[in-house]
């Protein structure tokens, strides 16, 4: 071997011994776990999502309502939407003198001392469009149960909200179907608990927006779809871990209920 051919050889031979000893070494170890997502605790307490809501100036906010089990369900009234005036004619049972006539008229009735149906039907039969039970003993919403079928809807609030209509009788209003808005104000719940960041819980209550909006232009089948996509979300939600199977089985419930009363 040549002086020259050996010159030549010993930089690169050099070079590769230094960058050999350059290259970090990894330190022999247990690899790390996997990370695995724990579902936070159930941050919905126990509550009645209202199917119905009743507005009027007279009040702060829209007090939420339950259909009776007999009568016209709020969901097959044409618009799913009765305006008129409220009067509040006291508890409404036969042998009750009426504080106001209901005739033309939603019927604004105290419970207690007869039956919800005898109320109703009693109503009905002095011309009232329709009626409003309150509560007397406070702000539980019921549902109405009796065995008299009326042909006029009627839906029962809470107490305080009844006594501020009593108060303000007669007074114009509305009675709505309108499950959407308070399903959607349990949802904003879970993002004012911290569960769920501003985009997923944006992305479940514009279902619900559109589905009202829907709803209320006749689109059920169109509504029917974004609650079932509304439900999916929410089993994957539950599914990620994202949510408590608790309340994951609380929203779907709620919007399964809506879903049965749009299906024909």
């Amino acid at each position: 071997m040549s002086n020259r051919r050996f010159k030549l050889l010993f930089p690169i031979t050099l070079l590769a011994v230094v960058a050999c000893n350059e290259m970090p070494v990894e330190a022999p170890g247990a690899p790390e776990p996997a990370f695995t997502r724990v579902a936070p605790p159930p941050a919905l307490t126990p509550h009645t999502v209202a199917d119905v809501l009743v507005r009027s100036g007279a009040l702060s906010a829209p007090a939420p309502a339950r259909n009776a089990n007999f009568g016209v369900p709020m969901v097959n009234v044409p618009g799913r939407m009765l305006p008129g005036e409220i009067v509040y004619i006291g508890q409404g049972c036969f042998a009750d003198a009426y504080l106001g006539d209901p005739s033309g008229k939603i019927a604004l009735i105290q419970r207690g001392f007869c039956r919800f149906d005898e109320k109703v039907t009693r109503a009905e039969a002095a011309g009232a469009i329709g009626v409003i039970v309150f509560n007397n003993v406070g702000d539980a919403i019921l549902t109405m149960g009796g065995i008299t079928a009326n042909a006029i809807p009627a839906v029962f609030i809470g107490q305080t909200n009844g006594l501020t209509l009593a108060a303000a009788s007669p007074t114009s209003g509305v009675i709505e179907w309108n499950p959407f808005d308070p399903l959607a104000g349990v949802v904003s719940q879970l993002q004012a608990a911290g569960v769920l960041n501003v985009g997923q819980t944006r992305s479940l209550t514009q279902k619900l927006a559109n589905a009202k909006a829907a709803a209320g232009s006749g689109d059920d089948a169109g509504a029917l779809d974004l609650l079932t996509s509304f439900v999916d979300q929410v089993n994957a939600f539950v599914q990620a871990k994202l949510i408590a199977e608790a309340d994951g089985a609380f929203l779907t419930a709620v919007a399964t209920g809506i879903i049965a009363s749009l299906t024909p």
